[in-house]
């Protein structure tokens, strides 16, 4: 049996080092972590608005076929808006 000679780059094995070693797999995702919250907790120092509105129809009449015709035409449109903002 004769042995062969196999090719070996130093690049590869630090890049295939880095990448596969388990502590610091956890130690970037402990920074991904970090780097959220640090998201959360900033954008807590802003107020937040709530805006909510909608739009519809109703129909005020004594028969049916007239009510319809309410609701088509959006004879007595309802609106509705508002504005929440909770205090922290």
């Amino acid at each position: 049996m004769v042995a062969l000679g196999q090719p070996f780059s130093r690049a590869e094995c630090w890049q295939k080092a880095m990448t596969s070693r388990p502590d610091l797999l956890q130690f970037r995702l402990d920074l991904e972590k970090r780097d959220i919250q640090v998201s959360y907790h900033f954008n807590q120092l802003f107020p937040s608005l709530d805006m909510v509105g909608s739009y519809g129809g109703r129909a005020i009449s004594s028969s049916f076929g007239g009510a319809m015709g309410d609701i088509g035409d959006v004879t007595y449109p309802p609106t509705a808006m508002g504005l929440y903002s909770p205090f922290r």
